[in-house]
């Protein structure tokens, strides 16, 4: 039986490094866009107190301020319903990034540096 050499092809190793740079970056878009979210979501329900207690939007009586409060709660916990699949995403994002890390360094950066010794 005829052992089969690895040899290294520099158009794989290249693609393999590229994937790596786009899901470093895939990673740093969703921490904007989620920080992004979160002050958004935070303006519109500090906006939307403040329109509703100043102008006396609804009145105050005991259904209004539990569908004020039902309303404003929900504006805060936005962030959070989207933050369940971005974390999903994200974990996804990092375990194929430690993969592809691990690829490169056993498969090309470990036996490069092997045949330097030599």
């Amino acid at each position: 039986m005829s052992k089969k050499n690895n040899e290294f092809s520099i158009e794989e190793y290249t693609s393999i490094r590229a994937e790596l740079i786009e899901r470093i970056k895939i990673m740093n878009s969703q921490e904007a866009s989620a920080l992004v979210a979160i002050i958004t979501s935070w303006a519109a329900g500090f906006t939307f107190a403040n329109e509703i207690l100043t102008k006396k939007f609804i009145m105050l009586d005991s259904f209004g301020t539990v569908v004020f409060q039902c309303l404003q709660t929900f504006i805060f916990l936005i962030p959070i319903f989207y933050f369940v699949p971005l974390a999903i995403k994200s974990g996804e994002n990092l375990t194929q990034m430690v993969s592809l890390s691990a690829y490169i360094r056993v498969f090309y950066d470990y036996p490069f540096q092997k045949n330097i010794k030599k």
